[in-house]
């Protein structure tokens, strides 16, 4: 068999794995998400377990969704308070490097620190 008919040989050979690993690897995500969709979540379970009536149910998920509302807006409140504070530090943890470099160094060091500032907005 000449170089020629080998690669063109692998390359088929390559091809035909490929596809079988494609679709190998959709099957098991296929089987994932519906793995995934039939687990029940403790929500279900709670209101299966104490066999409640539609009216309760109701009531409950009326709950259920007030207090997610409250939680997030707990999450937000302490986001606006602690982002100051993180702020504060990390300005000055850098005040005190650059106060460490010759000024040279600190050009490079405002360099690296603008550069990650604008990936970190990203």
């Amino acid at each position: 068999m000449t170089d020629k008919r080998k690669a063109i040989v692998l390359v088929i050979i390559l091809f035909v794995l490929g596809i079988a690993l494609g679709a190998a690897g959709a099957h098991m995500w296929d089987a994932h998400v519906t793995a995934a969709q039939d687990h029940h979540s403790p929500v279900k379970d709670l209101k299966a377990l104490l066999k409640m009536t539609p009216a309760q149910e109701q009531q409950f998920d009326t709950i259920i969704k007030d207090d997610r509302a409250k939680f997030r807006d707990l999450t937000k409140q302490r986001d606006t308070e602690w982002d100051p504070k993180y702020d504060q530090v990390r300005q000055q943890g850098r005040q005190n490097i650059r106060a460490i470099l010759t000024p040279e160094q600190q050009a490079t060091f405002d360099a690296f620190l603008k550069h990650l500032d604008q990936e970190h907005r990203r």
